[in-house]
Order: structure tokens, then sequence, then C-alpha cells
């Protein structure tokens, strides 16, 4: 079929009927096609009610299918669909998740100045990417707990994946505080660096005496460059084994 503009509007000026194909004979492939495959607003909005109780995508499946005489064939998409749909539905929540906490913990330091918060975004789409907060009263006691500095980032159990690294030290008792907390996206040593830098911001760089870290290479890289000075990457059994055997326990 050649197609042409003549006079201001469009001509088909040749065709060729033996090049067309047959209409579908088969009603429940046309899913298949691009150009007809689409989740109607009624199924959608059943998938939102769906999703938020967590089922599974074939589960999904089954109940829109039960909705249309329980036959999934004559549903007119594909699963793969729906779990497209259904990644696209984590995305905005996360999205909405970040702004519902970035607006507590501003709400936090409103209500008390000397509650700390710092956030992380990436310029290019103003997403935030890190979080780093700290109780004003954790800000008060480190000058008298900065002796001995736990970083770890092993915890990510999050829906986000994002790694929860808690900034723990020991007062005088061995209990342990929490001296600051951070919400990662990965664990780079720019990343680590970020952290490191606004969490002496809110310690009035005061910097600790001895950081206690796992083997990560890139967080002994951003140590050395934040803090040049200070003891980094001690066995916590021995320093916890010094600590007793100072007080005679």
């Amino acid at each position: 079929m050649i197609v042409g503009l003549r006079n201001e509007r469009w001509t088909m000026t040749f065709f060729v009927v033996e090049h067309t194909h047959p209409l579908m004979e088969q009603p429940e492939r046309v899913r298949y096609y691009r150009s007809h495959c689409k989740i109607p607003t009624e199924d959608y909005q059943l998938l939102l009610t769906l999703h938020d109780v967590n089922l599974s995508t074939s589960d999904c499946m089954g109940v829109l299918g039960r909705v249309h005489g329980g036959d999934t064939r004559i549903l007119p998409y594909l699963k793969r669909d729906v779990s497209n749909e259904r990644a696209k539905i984590w995305q905005a929540i996360t999205f909405r998740d970040m702004d519902m906490t970035v607006k507590y913990f501003e709400g936090r330091k409103a209500e008390n100045p000397e509650y700390f918060f710092a956030k992380q975004k990436y310029p290019a789409t103003n997403s935030v990417t890190a979080l780093l907060w700290v109780d004003g009263r954790t800000r008060l006691l480190y000058p008298n707990y900065k002796d001995c500095v736990f970083f770890d980032t092993t915890f990510c159990t999050n829906r986000y994946n994002m790694p929860f690294s808690p900034i723990v030290g020991v007062n005088n008792h061995l209990q342990t505080i929490a001296l600051g907390c951070a919400l990662l996206q990965d664990e780079t040593t720019e990343t680590f660096r970020w952290v490191f830098e606004q969490w002496m911001v809110a310690m009035d760089i005061e910097h600790p005496t001895n950081i206690m870290i796992d083997q990560d290479q890139s967080m002994a890289t951003t140590i050395e460059q934040v803090f040049p000075n200070i003891c980094h990457r001690c066995c916590k059994f021995h320093v916890f084994s010094n600590a007793r055997s100072k007080l005679g326990r």
C-alpha cells in the first residue's frame, strides 16, 4: 500500500489485495497483538485491590479469569502484562513512601531544632538516594560515647532493598546506644563519604576515636579519607574483650 499527500489530503495511490492478512479466526489469540493487549479500567481497579492484599501474580490472574467466566484465556491481556503493571504500582508506592518518610523527618526537625536530618538527591531525577538522621538527645550524648563506634551495612530486610546502616556506640555499662541511622541506595565510596560527612555535621565535626566496620573495602577507603587519624577495621571481639578486662570482668 502506498499513501501520499495530495491536495492537502492523504490519499492511497496503490494497494495490493493479495498482501493483506485475514482477520484472526481465534479471538483468544488477539491479546498477543500489542495493539489489542490492554487491561480494562474495571480489571485494573480490581488488580489494585488484589495487589494491596499481596496476592501473587498467578492468583491475581486466577481471580480476574473467574470474573470473566473462569477462563484466563479469554482475558484481553497476559500474565506478563499484569506483572508489568504490578511493577509500576510498586514503583509508584516506593516514590510515595519516600516522600512520606522525608515529610516525617522534616516534621520531627520542625518540632525539635536539635533533631538532625539530611537527604541525598540524584541530580538528574531529583530523587532521594540516601537518608541520615540523628536524634537530638543522641547528639548531646555523643561526646561521652565516641570512643568506640560501630558502622555496619549488613541490614537489608526492607522491601526496597536499601541497606540500613545503624551507627552504634558503647556506653560505660557496655550497652549499645544508637548514634545515628542511615538508609542507603548502594555501598559505594561516594555514598559512604556522604554519610560520614553528614554525620560529622550532626556531631559538630567531633571525630570518633575508633570506628569498627566489616570487611567492606569501599567503607575502609572512605574512612581513611574522612577520618585519616583514627583507628578502624578492628576486631569487634577483641574490642569488647579488652573493654571487659579493663573493668575487671
